[in-house]
């Protein structure tokens, strides 16, 4: 694996560019029957022994192990270790515990394991996770898996051969998993589990290799070498043999490649394949298959590459190249802000320029449409006509309206009265379109943006305190033109209106008219004999009231002896009329008559109030956009010119930030990185593997 290390290390400072987490190796997953020799291949892989060794089933759950190439740590740094660590191992289930001792990682591994079995041979497919950081190894992931077994010895549960046969399918299932089938030299071929099980899920062979183990404990040697040949059963991969390790975990145990290549160099029947076994040969068959997985990524990585040089080119543009361009011509710089600026928030006000950040939503000028047309136009028509006024604060100024005489028909003052009270109420709503379209505008302003005013914060400010102000001047005089609007409304009630009493209001009114007059004459003749009940009723009462003060001194005989002949020669009763209370109201109950009156009144208010609200309605809009909106759009860029456009504001408004003369040199240096990873991608393509 070691001989992928240059490759790997290169793709990952390359891929620290593009903004990927790194690079992902496929899994390696080792397979086969108890004691094949699992755990030596593994550790012949990451070159360092750290597994349990022994007889029986010794792995009893899946070991997810991740190894990391420790690397540069400046060049590495989404592993969070120092850069002086040396290799060590890592528990998830011990997270922040270094093990430096590999020892202690394989004691560990026997200990997470009782945990959860105890000291029972059964098996669990919750996995143990290990991350070994090495110099000596590239970033990949190996799994060991229990061995495949048939029947359940001592303890173990009766369906353990289901288990252990679920664990192993759900691994290798993944079409980014390598297979490493092992099978002994001693045992049949055609009985081999390992290549069963990968033959399910990889029917071509593309991600299988199988491994015999156990070569040095043959014989003859002559069975095994049929199988490495491929003449008992063909594998696209083909076979690599390999001897076993000491089965005692001793430090001494460790592999040794050059006791394997002699083995199998000196040997009478494995001499004349012996370059194609060993563990030697395994890694370079793993390291063909790696190399061929990343040189599959080649592509996309340098897609990603040329987009992030794209990025930081536009990105560099934007900053401009510094102060030589302003030196030349200060002037003309602000000039052209000024003019991409104001015209940028013309665009936005009248649609021309989207936003992708409200790309689900109205924006701009879009949103002053929505002021006038879903906020302040369905307020003005959900407002009813007669909002406010009772019937008794109708009757009221009927009666007012008429002065000391009794009107035959309604008076046209009191309909004025009241429709102007009305069409007072639609200042208020006005106004307050003003204000949101006002703070519409500062949104919009705020949200103005020009990649390369960036740069120059001081003039980006002075200018939005400018354009602020030139807003805020514009809002007096369009709410003046408003108030206008209402008081022209007031000043003069057009009753001659073509839309006036149109339809059914015209209808309605003439019956209310005509009822008012017929019973206007019944109400006469009533109120003549109420006028004499009324100076009977007076009379009597204040004649009872002048007997008890001794008006009447007569006495009740010489009273009703006289006749009604006599009546005529009688002193004339004196009239008494009642106090008037201060405050003089109408009574709760009205006549017939006022009924009538009011809603004859109503009929004409809610026709002309309607006519009014309509014309509001459609003045109100027009006269914000000409008053505030048009005249800020049209004047922006002379404004500008004027408070802004003088030689001694020159050096401040192109004084550049800090933060963007950074940036700049930052985007210079990335660009000059981004075009040696490309070129460092290309030269990765030729990278070949030594055998």
């Amino acid at each position: 694996m070691e001989q992928l290390i240059p490759l790997v290390s290169r793709l990952h400072r390359i891929l620290a560019w593009t903004g990927e987490s790194g690079l992902e190796l496929p899994a390696i997953a080792v397979i086969g029957a108890q004691s094949v020799g699992k755990s030596s291949v593994l550790e012949a892989i990451v070159g360092r022994p750290f597994l349990p060794k022994g007889t029986g089933i010794v792995t009893q759950r899946p070991l997810i192990l991740q190894v990391c190439w420790l690397g540069d740590a400046k060049h590495n740094a989404q592993l969070m270790y120092d850069g002086d660590a040396v290799e060590h191992g890592e528990f998830a289930h011990k997270r922040g515990v270094i093990f430096d001792d590999f020892n202690k990682i394989m004691a560990e591994i026997k200990s997470e394991t009782e945990r959860l079995l105890g000291n029972t041979k059964n098996v669990s497919p919750v996995p143990i996770f290990l991350k070994i950081v090495s110099p000596r190894v590239v970033d990949l992931t190996l799994i060991d898996l229990p061995g495949i077994t048939k029947v359940p010895v001592g303890d173990q549960t009766h369906d353990i051969e289901r288990q252990i046969r679920e664990m192993i399918m759900e691994r290798i299932s993944s079409p980014s998993c390598i297979i490493l089938a092992l099978t002994a030299a001693n045992t049949d071929i055609a009985t081999s589990d390992s290549l069963q099980m990968a033959r399910e899920v990889d029917p071509h062979g593309l991600r299988t290799i199988g491994v015999i183990t156990k070569c040095d404990m043959v014989e003859d040697g002559f069975n095994a070498v049929d199988v490495l040949q491929g003449r008992v059963y063909k594998l696209r991969r083909g076979y690599v043999g390999v001897v076993c390790k000491d089965k005692t975990g001793s430090p001494d145990a460790t592999h040794s490649t050059a006791e394997e290549d002699a083995f199998f160099t000196n040997h009478p029947i494995y001499g004349p394949i012996a370059k194609r076994c060993g563990i030697r040969h395994l890694s370079l068959m793993l390291n063909e298959m790696l190399t061929f997985h990343i040189k599959q990524m080649f592509p996309f990585i340098k897609s990603k590459l040329l987009a992030v040089m794209h990025e930081r080119e536009m990105e560099l543009l934007s900053y401009g190249f510094g102060s030589s361009e302003l030196s030349a011509s200060p002037g003309g710089c602000l000039l052209h802000f000024f003019t991409a600026f104001s015209q940028t928030f013309r665009d936005i006000i009248h649609g021309k320029k989207s936003s992708r950040q409200h790309s689900t939503q109205l924006y701009g000028g879009a949103r002053i449409n929505y002021i006038f047309n879903d906020s302040y136009l369905k307020t003005l028509k959900a407002f009813s006509p007669l909002s406010g006024l009772s019937d008794i604060e109708i009757r009221t100024a009927i009666r007012n309206s008429t002065g000391p005489a009794s009107a035959l028909f309604v008076p046209e003052i009191a309909f004025e009265n009241l429709v102007k009270k009305q069409i007072r109420l639609l200042e208020v709503p006005s106004l307050q379109c003003v204000d949101q379209v006002y703070e519409e505008l500062l949104n919009i302003l705020e949200t103005c943006e020009i990649p390369e005013l960036n740069r120059f914060m001081n003039m980006r400010m002075r200018m939005l305190v400018v354009i602020k102000e030139l807003l805020r001047q514009c809002v007096d005089p369009t709410k003046d033109m408003i108030r206008n609007l209402i008081k022209i409304e007031l000043a003069y009630i057009n009753t001659n209106h073509p839309d006036f009493l149109r339809g059914n209001a015209m209808e309605k009114a003439c019956n209310a008219q005509s009822n008012q007059q017929s019973h206007g004459r019944r109400s006469t003749n009533a109120s003549t004999a109420s006028g004499y009940s009324s100076y009977s009723d007076s009379y009597d009462r204040n004649r009872s009231q002048n007997r008890s003060d001794g008006y009447d001194n007569r006495s009740k005989g010489d009273s009703s002896s006289k006749n009604v002949e006599d009546a005529s020669e009688e002193e004339p009763r004196p009239l008494w009329l009642p106090n008037i209370p201060k405050a003089v109201s109408l009574g709760t109950e009205p006549s017939e008559r006022e009924v009538i009156e009011a809603e004859l009144i109503k009929t004409l208010i809610e026709s002309y109030f309607s006519i009014v609200r309509k014309n509001i309605a459609d003045a109100v809009p027009k006269c914000i956009m000409h008053f505030m909106v048009n005249k800020t759009t049209d004047s922006i860029q002379q404004e500008l010119i004027l408070h802004l456009y003088k030689q001694e504001l020159y050096e401040e408004l192109t004084a550049e930030s800090k933060h963007i003369i950074q940036r700049r040199e930052q985007c210079l240096e990335s660009l000059k990185s981004l075009r040696q990873c490309v070129a460092d991608l290309n030269e990765l393509l030729d990278f070949r593997i030594e055998a």
